[in-house]
């Protein structure tokens, strides 16, 4: 659906980065459940190459996937670079909207028609996602779930000041 033309090539650290989602996201069930409850999970950091698919895991199928369980789930999702951010964005939206995916999983749920922007929709039970430059202004803005993805730009990696600014 996304990339129609480009094979899917399945390796070991899919099904790692997969399971470590689904193990947060279980994980957050509980705390949403069960105020008292503490997570044992509450930042992941994931450090694998360029171009191996972190990215479509992470910030467009992860997204996608937790709507199917708790569809009102809100996310803001942020990254050094604010097209990717974008492009991320787009594709989740284009994946859930497709008649592959509404026919598969049937959501109890549809998109809002009021929210067209890729940057910021949500869906009918009141999930939503927001995606952002990290350098963005997000104050005011809530979310239960929080995803950074490339949160450094290689070109800047050399400077400590702006590795502390991200790490801050």
């Amino acid at each position: 659906i996304i990339e129609p033309a480009t094979k899917l090539e399945w390796n070991w650290h899919h099904e790692l980065l997969c399971s470590v989602l689904q193990g947060i996201f279980e994980e957050w069930e509980q705390k949403r459940d069960n105020r008292k409850y503490k997570m044992r999970i509450r930042n992941v950091l994931f450090n694998v190459p360029p171009g191996t698919g972190k990215s479509r895991l992470l910030s467009c199928f992860f997204p996608t996937w937790v709507w199917l369980r708790a569809p009102g789930a809100k996310f803001l999702c942020l990254s050094v670079n604010e097209d990717a951010s974008y492009r991320d964005a787009r594709d989740s939206k284009q994946l859930m909207a497709c008649d592959w995916f509404q026919d598969t999983f049937q959501p109890q749920w549809a998109l809002r028609d009021d929210q067209e922007a890729v940057s910021n929709f949500g869906n009918t039970i009141g999930g939503v996602r927001i995606s952002k430059g990290l350098s963005a202004q997000i104050i005011g803005l809530r979310a239960d779930i929080l995803l950074i993805d490339d949160a450094n730009d290689p070109t800047d990696v050399e400077s400590k000041v702006k590795r502390e600014k991200i790490n801050d």
